[in-house]
């Protein structure tokens, strides 16, 4: 196809056989496609978190069980519950609305077959900018039409608690995680075998914003590590052996936060997230003309490409990796006990 631009509602247009068409996407070719409760108890017995478990019951003087249960909350707090019938409809429905929100969305096409080549032997990472909400909504649409694997979504915990949407978005793919966990050894654990389990399997890209927050200027913002560190992690230490990292650019001729940005840059508090205040945000942009969008896939790049020769990774393989979680629970990092999961 070449790198030509597409019109992406005007190829694609909101009718019916949108959400009723076939979705053949390929898979990376070495994926088992776990279910997202097999994904969960592969990390439920993983050895990394059965360790964790057993130094939590024996500094707390708890019953194994018990903490189990407690680490099974915290991963059915964290994981996604992708469903494509589920999907189908909102796929539908945003792309609706962007028809009608927004003059046109272009991009690239070259970078979705670019996608497409690369994901089939390597697992795929999807790092886009972010300078609006609708950032989330508008790769997994755009997979969808081209038959490209949804992408399992970093969402913060803010959405989550969001009546109906919260669910709505775990079931097209988005699992959730904490804003700060970084004393949690329990929580950090759980939550970065999760990626672990994600990234190993591989038959869905993961997709988060390295900029950890939305850019209020337009301007892109120094990246924050957390995820990216539990993503690179894996190659470094040799648990798998390359992956796809694709950046992603997503341009606003008008971002839709237009007016919260002003209010933010003159000091006035961001307000809590709520489904009441998202339905009347959508009605607000609706009245307004919102300019357009242009979505850049760049190149992937094969991260053994710019680091296998460069790193030796057999230190890792040699020394597996052995964390002393009963001396990280001493140093006076939250366990189980002291958390109350939702």
């Amino acid at each position: 196809m070449g790198d030509q631009t597409v019109h992406y509602l005007l190829d694609y247009r909101p009718n019916l056989m949108l959400m009723l068409r076939s979705y053949l996407p390929e898979h990376y070719v070495h994926s088992t496609q776990q279910t997202a409760q097999q994904t969960l108890v592969a990390v439920l017995t993983s050895q990394r978190v059965q360790r964790l478990i057993l130094a939590v019951a024996a500094k707390e003087g708890r019953e194994v069980r018990d903490v189990t249960k407690d680490a099974h909350e915290v991963l059915a707090d964290i994981s996604h519950h992708l469903s494509i019938a589920i999907a189908r409809p909102v796929v539908y429905s945003v792309t609706k609305l962007g028809a009608h929100m927004f003059d046109s969305i272009t991009m690239n096409a070259g970078g979705l077959d670019k996608w497409k080549a690369v994901g089939k032997n390597v697992p795929l990472v999807f790092v886009p900018t972010h300078r609006s909400y609708a950032d989330f909504l508008l790769l997994s649409p755009l997979c969808f039409t081209h038959d490209v694997p949804v992408p399992l979504v970093v969402a913060g915990e803010d959405f989550k608690a969001m009546t109906f949407i919260g669910s709505l978005l775990r079931n097209c793919g988005a699992f959730y995680m904490q804003r700060s966990f970084t004393k949690d050894i329990f929580y950090k654990t759980i939550f970065s075998e999760y990626i672990h389990a994600l990234m190993d399997d591989g038959a869905n890209p993961i997709e988060f914003f390295p900029e950890g927050t939305r850019s209020r200027t337009g301007k892109a913002l120094h990246p924050k590590m957390g995820i990216m560190g539990y993503v690179f992690e894996q190659f470094f230490r040799g648990i798998i052996g390359d992956f796809a990292l694709c950046p992603i650019s997503i341009s606003y001729e008008r971002p839709l936060e237009e007016d919260s940005h002003v209010l933010s840059m003159l000091g006035v508090g961001k307000p809590p997230e709520r489904s009441t205040s998202m339905i009347r945000g959508i009605h607000n942009v609706l009245q307004k003309p919102n300019g357009r969008i242009r979505i850049h896939i760049a190149d992937p790049f094969r991260v053994h490409d710019q680091y296998g020769k460069r790193v030796n990774r057999m230190i890792h393989s040699q020394h597996p990796r052995v964390e002393d979680f009963t001396q990280l629970l001493k140093d006076g990092a939250a366990s189980s006990s002291t958390k109350k999961w939702p």
